[in-house]
């Protein structure tokens, strides 16, 4: 290649402009922003786990679960949730960024992926993750102390149970 065709290139790409466009009905701009801080991880970990634990459907059952279907078992099961699932999921509910310099010196802001180390931090710091309990599943209705009967579907938080298809 000549210099003259080199620098063309190296022109274009100074003055490219990433597009992303955002899944159809998600608005880009709705999700909080978490800065992906490489020299800082405790902090992007703990901004993580804030955002998670405010936004995100996962659980407490001594490692952090989400709620999935099982089509074999017509219901809901807790599965563990994996530094992959933690990526996607952080994806979900925010979105991670880095601080990047120019070539003239100056800070931008550009959409990362969340690093796999980081997720694997996160779900690595028991204790830390703020989750509400997830003591179990159940199909049947509760019988609280005071003699109450809960049967209403969904997570109750004083016993921290999944209730689904009570009959």
């Amino acid at each position: 290649m000549t210099d003259t065709f080199e620098n063309q290139i190296a022109k274009l790409i100074d003055e490219a402009e990433e597009i992303t466009e955002p899944l159809e009905g998600e608005s880009s701009s709705t999700k909080p922003r978490l800065l992906v801080d490489s020299a800082n991880p405790d902090r992007t970990v703990a901004t993580l786990r804030d955002l998670l634990s405010s936004t995100a459907d996962l659980y407490d059952r001594g490692v952090p679960v989400r709620l999935a279907n099982d089509q074999i078992r017509g219901g809901t099961v807790a599965q563990i949730v994996t530094p992959d699932t933690l990526v996607m999921t952080a994806h979900s509910v925010c979105r991670p960024y880095a601080q990047k310099m120019t070539r003239d010196g100056s800070l931008i802001d550009v959409d990362v992926r969340l690093p796999r180390n980081l997720a694997v931090m996160y779900l690595d710091w028991r204790g830390e993750w703020n989750l509400p309990p997830l003591n179990g599943i159940a199909s049947a209705p509760i019988l609280m102390d005071d003699g109450a009967i809960q049967s209403a579907d969904g997570y109750d938080r004083d016993t921290g149970m999944w209730r689904e298809n009570v009959h």
